[in-house]
């Protein structure tokens, strides 16, 4: 799994969302996901032109995330149970890539 890290697209969410990156980035997978840190208190996960925020708590290292808020897509489809093992190991491989660490909670 090839990872990238994007600061400019960040930025740019950042900016459209009003909130500070931090220096933090988007990562692209070339399997057709992304994650990103949209604040202090939300990541932002899309695959396959699915959105999913994630609330959570950002850290020195990485992010922790809250599983509850992990039941359904933003448009409110609901994230089957072996989907949403898919979607917590997509952003650990991203995290990692980046020598960060994100806890699911």
């Amino acid at each position: 799994m090839e990872m990238t890290d994007n600061v400019e697209a960040n930025k740019a969410i950042a900016a459209l969302n009003g909130a500070e990156s931090g220096g933090r980035s988007l990562i692209f997978s070339d399997e057709g996901f992304s994650v990103g840190i949209q604040d202090r208190s939300h990541m932002i996960y899309e695959s396959h032109g699915k959105k999913m925020t994630i609330a959570g708590e950002l850290g020195s290292n990485g992010f922790a995330a809250y599983l509850c808020n992990m039941k359904t897509w933003d448009d409110r489809t609901p994230v089957a149970a072996s989907e949403r093992e898919q979607i917590i190991n997509n952003i650990k491989q991203a995290f990692a890539s980046q020598r960060q660490v994100v806890d699911f909670d």
